[in-house]
């Protein structure tokens, strides 16, 4: 299981980013993937820096 907490509370460079949506995506349906976040949907673009 990826636990990802505070999703968008701490900004994220463009490379960081980047990094994270790899890892996010290698995970996609092969394991378990909780995102804890006071994001709304429509801003999670802001914490990849492309919507």
């Amino acid at each position: 299981m990826l636990i990802l907490d505070e999703w968008g509370y701490v900004p994220v460079d463009r490379g960081g980013s980047q990094l994270l949506f790899r890892v996010i995506a290698d995970s996609y349906e092969s394991r378990s993937l909780l995102i804890i976040t006071n994001l709304e949907f429509s801003k999670w673009g802001s914490v990849f820096t492309d919507d």
